[in-house]
């Protein structure tokens, strides 16, 4: 019931996902943002609706099977009919609906969540974001990007470990890649590279290794191809 709803009540970019049952999403220039409609009965006594909204990244600089999915940026629900991070708060401060109010869930998917999510997933919105999350802990309250954000942003402090905030500078070089801000794609890329070295060199487990080296191999072509990109681009310029 839920996906045929979503099917019939999300916009025509939407489109279902493989991998993930009863979801749908839509990309743009690597950013894909992804909405599924799911039962909760863990608060209540009866079954409720919830609504489940994800913003996930790509990352051409990682292996070529774990180029077939993305990278998890944030999953949000809302709260007070505010998004906010799934974790953040109790289950019971969700916002939950009956299973016979899909005109409300209608309401809130239309008025709030897509016009949010579009929000958010603007490009310029979305590297802001992925800057202010890598040096958080630096941030002061009156932080633009703090201002801006808000919670989805000064969550993350708690929600999820210091070190996943340092995943997204191969998502990032990605971006920039794709907007041909070549020299920008480079410094994220260097970082990445050194991220994966720090992350992925301490073991000799065989299977992790040869994931360590197909990683480190792409990076590594990745960063010629960029440095070429970006003499290429000087020159034209």
């Amino acid at each position: 019931m839920s996906t045929e709803w979503l099917k019939k009540n999300l916009p025509k970019e939407f489109t279902k996902c493989k991998y993930e049952r009863g979801t749908f999403a839509k990309e743009s220039k690597g950013i894909i943002q992804s909405v599924s409609l799911e039962k909760s009965d863990i608060i209540y006594d009866a079954e409720k609706w919830i609504l489940l909204f994800t913003i996930s990244l790509k990352n051409d600089y990682t292996t070529e099977k774990m180029k077939q999915t993305s990278l998890i940026l944030n999953e949000f629900m809302l709260s007070d009919r505010v998004p906010r991070l799934n974790g953040a708060v109790g289950l019971d401060n969700y916002n939950h609906w009956d299973l016979d109010d899909l005109d409300s869930v209608g309401e809130a998917l239309h008025e709030i969540v897509l016009p949010w999510l579009d929000w958010f997933t603007e490009i310029n919105n979305i590297i802001e974001y992925l800057h202010a999350l890598e040096k958080l802990e630096n941030l002061k309250p009156d932080d633009p990007a703090i201002i801006k954000f808000g919670q989805v942003l000064t969550e993350r402090m708690y929600v999820h470990p210091p070190r996943t905030r340092k995943y997204f500078n191969g998502a990032l070089a990605t971006l920039f890649k794709r907007l041909g801000k070549y020299d920008l794609a480079l410094e994220h890329l260097l970082k990445h590279r050194d991220f994966e070295i720090a992350d992925g060199g301490g073991t000799d487990y065989e299977p992790f290794v040869k994931v360590h080296l197909e990683k480190m191999a792409v990076i590594d072509q990745g960063i010629l191809e960029l440095e070429a990109m970006k003499q290429l681009h000087g020159f034209i310029g």
